[in-house]
């Protein structure tokens, strides 16, 4: 279909891109995903749908994997709707594994994401982080999250105390993962813990010191 009408159906496949790739993989790969790896309007069309319905399986993630880390980038960073959908893809990535115990979205490459995404991206990732197991967390804080600067900021800092904050029974492991990747808070503002005030004062009881 031609012009505009081709564009609107690639929008509406796109909307539907998981479906579609497990049912037959070399059209979805022909007629939807070879548009998304091109540049120009065909694919800010198939974009437009993958994101208004971001599901995807591990494999089609794999496939998609080089051009969604690109998006992530300040040349082609997308709106800030899209951000946050990237970094739900990221975040969910990593921690989710195969059959083999591999993670889909690797070490290094979410160090690269968040060192080369926005804040926004960077603080959204926190939003899913609070309900894993201790150790996940800790592996992310300790092995994974960047010292760079730019994964310093303020906003950045503040989920990072609320996330310790959150995990009353774990506070001194995620307390002593995060303290290293902290900046200053100068704006109490952004300072706000959303943590019940009794669970704050029972953190502050039973680890004072930790909590100074």
């Amino acid at each position: 279909m031609p012009d505009d009408h081709g564009r609107f159906a690639l929008t509406q496949f796109a909307e539907r891109l998981n479906w579609l790739y497990a049912r037959d993989q070399a059209w979805t790969e022909r007629v939807v995903i070879a548009s998304i790896d091109r540049e120009g309007e065909e694919r800010d069309a198939a974009l437009a749908g993958f994101f208004s319905n971001p599901k995807v399986s591990g494999e089609l993630f794999l496939r998609l994997k080089p051009t969604l880390i690109r998006l992530a980038t300040p040349e082609e960073r997308p709106r800030r709707r899209s951000e946050a959908v990237l970094s739900d893809l990221f975040i969910t990535a990593w921690h989710a594994k195969n059959h083999e115990g591999m993670r889909y979205l690797g070490d290094e490459e979410l160090t690269k994401v968040v060192v080369h995404g926005s804040d926004a991206m960077r603080t959204q990732m926190f939003r899913h982080v609070g309900s894993w197991e201790i150790a996940e967390k800790l592996i992310l804080l300790r092995d994974v999250w960047p010292l760079h600067l730019a994964a310093r900021s303020a906003a950045v800092s503040s989920r990072l105390v609320a996330l310790a904050f959150d995990d009353e029974e774990n506070f001194p492991a995620v307390a002593d993962a995060v303290i290293p990747l902290l900046s200053p808070i100068e704006n109490r503002g952004q300072f706000m813990l959303s943590v019940a005030q009794d669970k704050q004062q029972r953190i502050i009881a039973r680890f004072p010191r930790k909590v100074l």
